[in-house]
Protein backbone atom coordinates (compact mmCIF):
# COMPACT_ATOMS: atom_id res chain seq x y z
CA UNK A 1 0.00 0.00 0.00
CA UNK A 2 1.85 3.51 -1.07
CA UNK A 3 -0.35 5.62 1.30
CA UNK A 4 2.36 5.39 4.36
CA UNK A 5 1.93 6.75 8.03
CA UNK A 6 4.20 9.41 9.03
CA UNK A 7 4.24 12.94 11.50
CA UNK A 8 2.45 15.59 9.07
CA UNK A 9 4.64 18.65 9.07
CA UNK A 10 2.45 21.86 7.36
CA UNK A 11 4.86 24.81 6.75
CA UNK A 12 3.74 28.22 6.85
CA UNK A 13 4.07 32.15 6.18
CA UNK A 14 1.83 34.89 5.68
CA UNK A 15 -1.51 35.74 5.52
CA UNK A 16 -3.87 32.70 4.85
CA UNK A 17 -4.35 29.53 5.18
CA UNK A 18 -0.79 27.39 5.61
CA UNK A 19 1.33 27.16 2.46
CA UNK A 20 2.28 23.23 1.31
CA UNK A 21 6.06 22.43 1.50
CA UNK A 22 5.74 23.41 -2.58
CA UNK A 23 7.28 26.44 -4.41
CA UNK A 24 3.90 27.15 -5.06
CA UNK A 25 1.50 29.97 -3.30
CA UNK A 26 -0.82 28.95 -1.17
CA UNK A 27 -3.10 32.22 -0.19
CA UNK A 28 -4.50 35.91 -2.80
CA UNK A 29 -6.83 38.77 -5.10
CA UNK A 30 -5.51 40.31 -7.88
CA UNK A 31 -5.10 44.05 -8.11
CA UNK A 32 -3.07 44.79 -11.12
CA UNK A 33 -1.15 42.84 -13.72
CA UNK A 34 1.93 42.87 -16.78
CA UNK A 35 3.00 39.84 -18.25
CA UNK A 36 3.89 38.31 -21.04
CA UNK A 37 2.79 34.77 -22.24
CA UNK A 38 6.47 33.08 -23.77
CA UNK A 39 9.00 33.76 -25.43
CA UNK A 40 7.37 34.43 -28.89
CA UNK A 41 4.84 36.41 -27.57
CA UNK A 42 8.02 38.43 -26.27
CA UNK A 43 10.18 39.35 -29.09
CA UNK A 44 9.08 42.69 -29.54
CA UNK A 45 8.87 43.81 -25.69
CA UNK A 46 11.23 45.95 -23.85
CA UNK A 47 14.45 44.90 -22.79
CA UNK A 48 15.46 44.92 -19.57
CA UNK A 49 16.99 48.00 -17.85
CA UNK A 50 19.88 47.28 -15.19
CA UNK A 51 19.92 49.99 -12.50
CA UNK A 52 18.15 48.82 -8.59
CA UNK A 53 18.07 44.96 -9.87
CA UNK A 54 17.34 41.99 -7.87
CA UNK A 55 18.77 38.85 -9.25
CA UNK A 56 17.42 35.22 -8.16
CA UNK A 57 18.07 31.86 -8.76
CA UNK A 58 15.62 28.66 -9.70
CA UNK A 59 17.27 25.22 -9.75
CA UNK A 60 15.39 22.69 -11.43
CA UNK A 61 16.65 19.05 -9.73
CA UNK A 62 14.71 16.90 -11.98
CA UNK A 63 15.85 15.26 -15.31
CA UNK A 64 13.08 16.26 -17.49
CA UNK A 65 11.66 19.76 -18.50
CA UNK A 66 9.54 21.79 -16.77
CA UNK A 67 6.81 24.63 -18.14
CA UNK A 68 4.44 27.07 -16.57
CA UNK A 69 5.91 26.45 -13.38
CA UNK A 70 4.47 29.25 -10.65
CA UNK A 71 6.99 30.94 -8.09
CA UNK A 72 5.69 34.00 -5.93
CA UNK A 73 8.25 37.00 -4.36
CA UNK A 74 7.02 39.08 -1.36
CA UNK A 75 5.86 42.55 -2.42
CA UNK A 76 7.91 43.83 0.77
CA UNK A 77 10.69 42.68 -1.02
CA UNK A 78 10.39 44.56 -4.05
CA UNK A 79 9.26 47.73 -2.64
CA UNK A 80 6.78 48.79 -5.25
CA UNK A 81 3.80 48.12 -6.81
CA UNK A 82 5.39 47.91 -10.50
CA UNK A 83 8.36 45.47 -11.59
CA UNK A 84 9.02 42.79 -14.28
CA UNK A 85 11.34 40.08 -14.41
CA UNK A 86 13.97 38.95 -17.36
CA UNK A 87 15.78 35.14 -17.76
CA UNK A 88 18.94 35.49 -18.95
CA UNK A 89 18.58 36.06 -22.20
CA UNK A 90 16.43 39.44 -21.26
CA UNK A 91 13.24 38.08 -22.35
CA UNK A 92 10.72 38.78 -19.83
CA UNK A 93 8.70 36.43 -17.95
CA UNK A 94 4.89 36.55 -17.17
CA UNK A 95 3.96 38.10 -14.04
CA UNK A 96 0.72 39.11 -11.97
CA UNK A 97 0.64 41.43 -8.65
CA UNK A 98 -1.99 39.76 -5.86
CA UNK A 99 -3.42 41.43 -3.15
CA UNK A 100 -3.85 38.38 -0.44
CA UNK A 101 -5.33 39.74 2.39
CA UNK A 102 -8.24 42.44 0.15
CA UNK A 103 -6.33 45.48 1.64
CA UNK A 104 -6.07 46.85 -1.74
CA UNK A 105 -2.53 46.53 -1.70
CA UNK A 106 -0.34 44.05 -3.80
CA UNK A 107 1.14 41.41 -1.24
CA UNK A 108 2.92 39.11 -4.30
CA UNK A 109 3.90 39.07 -6.94
CA UNK A 110 3.73 35.87 -8.73
CA UNK A 111 5.45 34.34 -12.21
CA UNK A 112 5.15 31.50 -14.41
CA UNK A 113 8.89 29.91 -15.60
CA UNK A 114 10.11 27.13 -17.74
CA UNK A 115 13.32 25.29 -16.64
CA UNK A 116 15.06 22.95 -18.47
CA UNK A 117 16.19 19.31 -17.33
CA UNK A 118 18.53 19.73 -13.96
CA UNK A 119 19.29 23.25 -14.69
CA UNK A 120 19.46 26.72 -12.94
CA UNK A 121 17.39 29.55 -14.10
CA UNK A 122 19.27 32.97 -13.66
CA UNK A 123 16.31 35.82 -13.46
CA UNK A 124 16.63 39.43 -13.23
CA UNK A 125 13.70 41.45 -11.27
CA UNK A 126 13.54 45.20 -11.91
CA UNK A 127 10.94 47.31 -9.15
CA UNK A 128 9.43 50.52 -11.35
CA UNK A 129 9.48 48.93 -14.48
CA UNK A 130 6.11 48.14 -16.19
CA UNK A 131 5.69 44.38 -17.37
CA UNK A 132 4.33 43.80 -21.13
CA UNK A 133 0.86 42.50 -20.88
CA UNK A 134 -0.69 39.44 -23.30
CA UNK A 135 -4.39 37.57 -23.06
CA UNK A 136 -5.08 36.12 -20.05
CA UNK A 137 -5.06 32.25 -19.71
CA UNK A 138 -6.90 31.75 -16.36
CA UNK A 139 -10.11 33.62 -15.14
CA UNK A 140 -12.70 32.92 -12.73
CA UNK A 141 -16.27 33.20 -13.63
CA UNK A 142 -18.49 34.30 -10.68
CA UNK A 143 -22.50 35.81 -11.87
CA UNK A 144 -25.69 36.26 -10.51
CA UNK A 145 -28.77 37.55 -12.16
CA UNK A 146 -29.05 41.39 -10.56
CA UNK A 147 -32.01 40.93 -8.44
CA UNK A 148 -32.09 39.18 -5.11
CA UNK A 149 -32.96 35.76 -4.62
CA UNK A 150 -35.87 33.98 -3.90
CA UNK A 151 -37.35 30.41 -3.76
CA UNK A 152 -40.57 31.16 -5.94
CA UNK A 153 -38.01 32.62 -8.58
CA UNK A 154 -34.98 30.26 -8.45
CA UNK A 155 -35.66 28.92 -12.37
CA UNK A 156 -36.19 31.98 -13.59
CA UNK A 157 -34.74 34.65 -15.09
CA UNK A 158 -35.71 38.12 -14.44
CA UNK A 159 -32.32 40.15 -14.42
CA UNK A 160 -29.03 40.25 -16.46
CA UNK A 161 -26.47 37.94 -14.98
CA UNK A 162 -23.61 40.77 -13.43
CA UNK A 163 -19.97 39.48 -12.04
CA UNK A 164 -19.36 39.30 -8.15
CA UNK A 165 -16.67 39.11 -6.62
CA UNK A 166 -17.56 38.67 -2.99
CA UNK A 167 -20.72 36.64 -2.79
CA UNK A 168 -22.44 35.67 0.60
CA UNK A 169 -24.50 32.82 -0.05
CA UNK A 170 -28.71 33.21 0.66
CA UNK A 171 -29.19 31.06 3.33
CA UNK A 172 -32.47 29.86 1.36
CA UNK A 173 -30.40 29.15 -1.91
CA UNK A 174 -31.88 26.29 -3.47
CA UNK A 175 -30.20 23.83 -5.32
CA UNK A 176 -30.85 23.43 -9.51
CA UNK A 177 -30.60 27.46 -9.49
CA UNK A 178 -30.12 29.96 -12.21
CA UNK A 179 -29.96 33.02 -9.96
CA UNK A 180 -26.12 31.83 -9.71
CA UNK A 181 -24.80 31.31 -13.26
CA UNK A 182 -23.15 27.86 -13.35
CA UNK A 183 -25.08 27.54 -9.79
CA UNK A 184 -21.60 28.71 -8.26
CA UNK A 185 -17.98 30.05 -9.00
CA UNK A 186 -16.42 28.77 -12.48
CA UNK A 187 -12.51 28.54 -12.97
CA UNK A 188 -11.04 27.77 -16.01
CA UNK A 189 -7.39 27.68 -18.00
CA UNK A 190 -6.80 26.60 -21.44
CA UNK A 191 -7.12 23.18 -20.33
CA UNK A 192 -9.89 22.15 -18.45
CA UNK A 193 -12.77 24.15 -16.15
CA UNK A 194 -14.08 23.19 -12.62
CA UNK A 195 -17.77 24.91 -10.60
CA UNK A 196 -18.51 24.39 -7.26
CA UNK A 197 -22.72 24.47 -5.90
CA UNK A 198 -22.88 27.64 -4.46
CA UNK A 199 -26.08 26.36 -2.21
CA UNK A 200 -25.49 23.56 0.59
CA UNK A 201 -24.42 20.80 -1.83
CA UNK A 202 -20.86 22.20 -2.04
CA UNK A 203 -19.86 19.87 -4.41
CA UNK A 204 -17.05 19.96 -7.19
CA UNK A 205 -17.90 19.80 -10.72
CA UNK A 206 -15.87 19.24 -14.41
CA UNK A 207 -16.28 21.01 -17.47
CA UNK A 208 -14.36 19.70 -20.20
CA UNK A 209 -13.01 22.55 -22.55
CA UNK A 210 -12.12 21.49 -26.52
CA UNK A 211 -10.56 24.98 -26.69
CA UNK A 212 -7.63 26.30 -25.41
CA UNK A 213 -9.78 29.99 -25.63
CA UNK A 214 -11.08 31.09 -21.80
CA UNK A 215 -14.99 30.50 -22.41
CA UNK A 216 -16.95 30.28 -19.90
CA UNK A 217 -17.53 34.02 -19.24
CA UNK A 218 -19.52 33.23 -22.50
CA UNK A 219 -21.32 29.71 -22.16
CA UNK A 220 -25.50 29.60 -21.02
CA UNK A 221 -27.41 27.24 -19.64
CA UNK A 222 -27.15 24.32 -22.32
CA UNK A 223 -23.56 23.39 -20.99
CA UNK A 224 -24.49 19.75 -20.27
CA UNK A 225 -24.82 19.37 -24.35
CA UNK A 226 -21.33 19.14 -25.85
CA UNK A 227 -20.61 22.23 -28.02
CA UNK A 228 -18.06 23.34 -29.98
CA UNK A 229 -15.86 25.17 -26.67
CA UNK A 230 -16.88 21.65 -24.49
CA UNK A 231 -19.38 20.54 -21.84
CA UNK A 232 -20.16 19.95 -18.12
CA UNK A 233 -18.83 16.07 -18.51
CA UNK A 234 -19.22 14.77 -14.88
CA UNK A 235 -22.54 13.32 -13.06
CA UNK A 236 -22.12 14.38 -9.43
CA UNK A 237 -25.40 13.51 -7.96
CA UNK A 238 -24.90 13.06 -4.22
CA UNK A 239 -21.49 12.10 -4.31
CA UNK A 240 -18.25 14.16 -3.58
CA UNK A 241 -17.93 14.50 -7.63
CA UNK A 242 -14.02 15.13 -7.86
CA UNK A 243 -12.09 16.52 -5.24
CA UNK A 244 -14.81 17.91 -2.95
CA UNK A 245 -14.20 18.76 0.53
CA UNK A 246 -15.65 16.79 3.39
CA UNK A 247 -15.13 15.03 6.86
CA UNK A 248 -14.86 11.68 7.63
CA UNK A 249 -16.63 10.90 11.29
CA UNK A 250 -18.33 8.07 12.30
CA UNK A 251 -17.69 5.93 9.43
CA UNK A 252 -18.86 8.73 6.77
CA UNK A 253 -17.96 11.22 4.73
CA UNK A 254 -19.70 14.50 5.60
CA UNK A 255 -19.69 17.14 3.01
CA UNK A 256 -19.27 20.67 3.96
CA UNK A 257 -23.03 21.34 3.94
CA UNK A 258 -24.81 22.63 6.97
CA UNK A 259 -23.64 26.25 7.92
CA UNK A 260 -25.02 29.34 9.53
CA UNK A 261 -23.49 31.67 6.94
CA UNK A 262 -21.36 30.83 3.88
CA UNK A 263 -19.40 33.83 1.87
CA UNK A 264 -17.17 33.50 -1.27
CA UNK A 265 -14.88 35.91 -2.54
CA UNK A 266 -12.49 35.75 -5.83
CA UNK A 267 -9.46 36.65 -4.63
CA UNK A 268 -7.65 35.95 -7.85
CA UNK A 269 -8.85 36.51 -11.49
CA UNK A 270 -6.12 35.36 -13.65
CA UNK A 271 -4.20 36.16 -16.12
CA UNK A 272 -1.84 33.74 -14.48
CA UNK A 273 -3.99 31.72 -11.63
CA UNK A 274 -7.61 31.64 -10.23
CA UNK A 275 -8.12 31.67 -6.17
CA UNK A 276 -11.36 31.31 -4.65
CA UNK A 277 -12.06 31.30 -1.04
CA UNK A 278 -15.20 30.65 0.95
CA UNK A 279 -15.68 31.28 4.33
CA UNK A 280 -17.93 29.00 6.42
CA UNK A 281 -19.35 30.18 9.99
CA UNK A 282 -20.88 27.77 12.09
CA UNK A 283 -20.19 24.54 9.96
CA UNK A 284 -22.04 21.88 11.43
CA UNK A 285 -20.58 18.09 11.24
CA UNK A 286 -22.85 16.31 13.91
CA UNK A 287 -22.50 17.98 16.45
CA UNK A 288 -19.54 19.86 15.97
CA UNK A 289 -19.94 23.21 15.30
CA UNK A 290 -16.56 25.07 13.53
CA UNK A 291 -16.08 28.07 11.46
CA UNK A 292 -13.85 26.95 8.60
CA UNK A 293 -12.08 28.42 5.24
CA UNK A 294 -11.82 26.39 2.44
CA UNK A 295 -9.33 27.93 -0.42
CA UNK A 296 -9.10 27.35 -3.95
CA UNK A 297 -5.81 27.66 -6.65
CA UNK A 298 -5.31 27.05 -10.00
CA UNK A 299 -2.52 27.76 -12.27
CA UNK A 300 -2.31 28.45 -15.93
CA UNK A 301 -0.63 25.36 -18.11
CA UNK A 302 -1.82 22.69 -15.42
CA UNK A 303 -5.09 20.07 -14.85
CA UNK A 304 -5.09 20.51 -11.22
CA UNK A 305 -6.62 22.44 -8.77
CA UNK A 306 -5.46 22.78 -5.77
CA UNK A 307 -7.30 22.47 -2.44
CA UNK A 308 -6.62 24.03 1.19
CA UNK A 309 -8.62 23.82 4.23
CA UNK A 310 -8.58 25.05 7.46
CA UNK A 311 -10.73 24.79 10.77
CA UNK A 312 -10.17 27.86 13.00
CA UNK A 313 -10.49 25.30 16.05
CA UNK A 314 -9.04 21.71 15.79
CA UNK A 315 -11.10 18.62 14.81
CA UNK A 316 -12.18 16.21 17.97
CA UNK A 317 -11.06 13.10 18.12
CA UNK A 318 -11.98 11.02 15.28
CA UNK A 319 -12.42 13.16 12.86
CA UNK A 320 -10.79 14.32 9.90
CA UNK A 321 -10.52 16.19 6.35
CA UNK A 322 -11.62 14.01 3.72
CA UNK A 323 -12.18 14.09 -0.08
CA UNK A 324 -12.79 11.81 -2.79
CA UNK A 325 -13.96 10.99 -6.30
CA UNK A 326 -17.57 9.69 -7.65
CA UNK A 327 -17.71 5.49 -7.70
CA UNK A 328 -18.95 5.71 -11.77
CA UNK A 329 -15.97 3.17 -12.05
CA UNK A 330 -15.30 -0.02 -9.54
CA UNK A 331 -11.40 0.57 -9.66
CA UNK A 332 -9.01 2.78 -7.77
CA UNK A 333 -5.50 2.97 -8.79
CA UNK A 334 -2.95 4.05 -5.94
CA UNK A 335 0.39 4.83 -6.20
CA UNK A 336 3.15 7.79 -5.28
CA UNK A 337 6.11 9.48 -6.82
CA UNK A 338 8.40 11.33 -4.43
CA UNK A 339 6.24 12.73 -1.41
CA UNK A 340 3.42 12.65 -2.87
CA UNK A 341 0.35 9.59 -2.83
CA UNK A 342 -2.13 9.80 -5.70
CA UNK A 343 -5.06 7.84 -6.41
CA UNK A 344 -6.90 8.10 -9.81
CA UNK A 345 -9.41 6.16 -12.32
CA UNK A 346 -9.46 6.10 -15.71
CA UNK A 347 -12.80 5.19 -18.04
CA UNK A 348 -15.90 5.80 -19.69
CA UNK A 349 -17.17 8.19 -16.68
CA UNK A 350 -18.14 11.07 -17.97
CA UNK A 351 -21.94 12.20 -18.47
CA UNK A 352 -21.75 11.53 -22.21
CA UNK A 353 -19.86 8.02 -21.30
CA UNK A 354 -16.07 9.21 -22.86
CA UNK A 355 -13.18 8.55 -21.58
CA UNK A 356 -12.44 10.64 -18.12
CA UNK A 357 -9.47 10.42 -15.88
CA UNK A 358 -9.84 11.79 -11.96
CA UNK A 359 -6.87 12.29 -9.58
CA UNK A 360 -6.31 13.03 -6.29
CA UNK A 361 -2.56 13.80 -5.01
CA UNK A 362 -1.96 14.41 -1.27
CA UNK A 363 1.40 15.10 0.40
CA UNK A 364 2.72 11.76 1.92
CA UNK A 365 2.81 13.29 5.51
CA UNK A 366 -0.88 14.10 5.06
CA UNK A 367 -1.48 10.19 6.50
CA UNK A 368 -4.14 9.66 3.38
CA UNK A 369 -6.09 6.51 3.90
CA UNK A 370 -7.69 5.28 0.87
CA UNK A 371 -11.75 4.10 1.69
CA UNK A 372 -14.82 3.34 -0.06
CA UNK A 373 -18.10 4.31 0.45
CA UNK A 374 -20.70 3.78 -1.99
CA UNK A 375 -21.01 6.44 -3.89
CA UNK A 376 -17.42 7.28 -3.66
CA UNK A 377 -13.35 6.68 -3.60
CA UNK A 378 -12.42 8.22 -0.06
CA UNK A 379 -9.03 9.63 0.73
CA UNK A 380 -9.20 10.03 4.72
CA UNK A 381 -6.25 12.50 5.80
CA UNK A 382 -5.47 11.86 9.37
CA UNK A 383 -1.82 13.90 9.79
CA UNK A 384 -3.30 17.10 10.80
CA UNK A 385 -6.69 17.91 13.11
CA UNK A 386 -6.77 21.09 11.82
CA UNK A 387 -5.52 22.11 8.20
CA UNK A 388 -5.11 20.01 4.71
CA UNK A 389 -3.66 20.23 1.69
CA UNK A 390 -4.26 18.35 -1.57
CA UNK A 391 -4.85 18.65 -5.52
CA UNK A 392 -7.71 16.98 -7.68
CA UNK A 393 -6.92 17.01 -11.35
CA UNK A 394 -9.31 15.75 -14.76
CA UNK A 395 -8.49 14.92 -17.95
CA UNK A 396 -11.13 14.47 -20.63
CA UNK A 397 -10.43 12.89 -24.13
CA UNK A 398 -11.63 15.54 -26.19
CA UNK A 399 -9.80 17.81 -24.21
CA UNK A 400 -6.98 20.05 -25.84
CA UNK A 401 -4.25 17.72 -24.00
CA UNK A 402 -5.32 15.68 -26.31
CA UNK A 403 -4.81 12.39 -23.66
CA UNK A 404 -6.65 9.34 -24.57
CA UNK A 405 -5.49 6.63 -23.01
CA UNK A 406 -4.97 5.39 -19.26
CA UNK A 407 -1.08 5.10 -19.65
CA UNK A 408 -0.78 8.93 -20.98
CA UNK A 409 -3.08 10.05 -18.53
CA UNK A 410 -1.10 8.22 -15.92
CA UNK A 411 2.26 9.71 -17.28
CA UNK A 412 0.82 13.29 -16.71
CA UNK A 413 -0.31 12.65 -13.30
CA UNK A 414 3.01 10.79 -12.33
CA UNK A 415 4.91 14.15 -13.75
CA UNK A 416 2.87 16.76 -11.06
CA UNK A 417 3.63 14.23 -8.64
CA UNK A 418 7.47 14.61 -9.37
CA UNK A 419 6.79 18.40 -9.89
CA UNK A 420 4.46 19.20 -6.52
CA UNK A 421 7.32 16.85 -4.09
CA UNK A 422 10.69 18.36 -5.87
CA UNK A 423 12.60 20.52 -3.69
CA UNK A 424 13.24 23.59 -6.71
CA UNK A 425 15.82 25.62 -5.32
CA UNK A 426 14.40 29.33 -5.32
CA UNK A 427 16.90 32.30 -4.08
CA UNK A 428 17.78 35.64 -3.96
CA UNK A 429 21.30 35.69 -5.56
CA UNK A 430 22.15 39.47 -5.68
CA UNK A 431 20.74 42.86 -5.42
CA UNK A 432 18.79 45.35 -3.35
Amino acid sequence: MPFKNKTVVVMGRGSGIGRAISFFYLGISTVTFAFCFGAQACNDAPRQKTEGSITYEISNPLEEPLGDIGFTISASEIKTDTAAIFDDNGRPLPVQWDDLDGDGQPDELFFLAGLEPGSTLKLSLIPGQEAPKTEPRAQVVLKTQNTPFTVEGARELKAPYVPQSALPAPSNLTPQNMWAMFEGPVWENGLIAYRFYLDSRNRTDIYGKQVSALVMDTVGWDYHDIQDWGADILKVGESLGIGSPAVWYDGKAHALEKAVAKKVEVVANGPLRNFIRTTFTGLAIDTFHMDLTWELEMHAGHHWTESRLKAETPLPEGMYFATGIVKHLPDFTAGEEGAVAYGYNWGPQSFHEQLLGMALMIKKNSQPRLKDSELDHLIIMEGNNQQAIYRFLAVWEKGTARIQSEGAFRQLLEKECRIWSAELNFIKAGGK
